[in-house]
């Protein structure tokens, strides 16, 4: 048999069902990526307000605390939720028709954002 010869058959269309799941380990890359952040701020919050003659920075702290510290709790409360309502609508079928659990997720999400 010759399988480098092209056939001269019309291709029959197939519909391709499967679906490889990246979201969830998007979710999850994010929720990491602002962990770290999260830990690498509370770091420098914790170098600034330390009660030492050459360490104690009242200012930066303040600022880290109101700018930064509060939305970056927020964004880590809004993707833990994500990844679990996303978990949830996966295992809601035993993960059987994940396009439509995709779908249904991204009207969730259009609608709550």
């Amino acid at each position: 048999m010759n399988f480098a010869q092209r056939s001269t058959q019309k291709p029959v269309e197939r519909k391709n069902y499967t679906v490889e799941l990246h979201e969830l380990d998007s979710l999850a890359k994010a929720l990491d990526t602002q962990k770290e952040l999260a830990e690498r701020a509370f770091y420098i919050h914790r170098e600034a307000t330390r009660n030492s003659q050459h360490l104690h920075d009242p200012e930066v702290a303040q600022y880290l605390e109101e700018e930064f510290i509060e939305d970056q709790s927020k964004t880590i409360r809004a993707l833990a939720g994500h990844t679990s309502d996303l978990k949830s609508f996966i295992t809601a079928n035993n993960g059987q028709d994940l396009s439509l659990a995709l779908y249904l997720f991204d009207e969730y999400l259009q609608k709550t954002v």
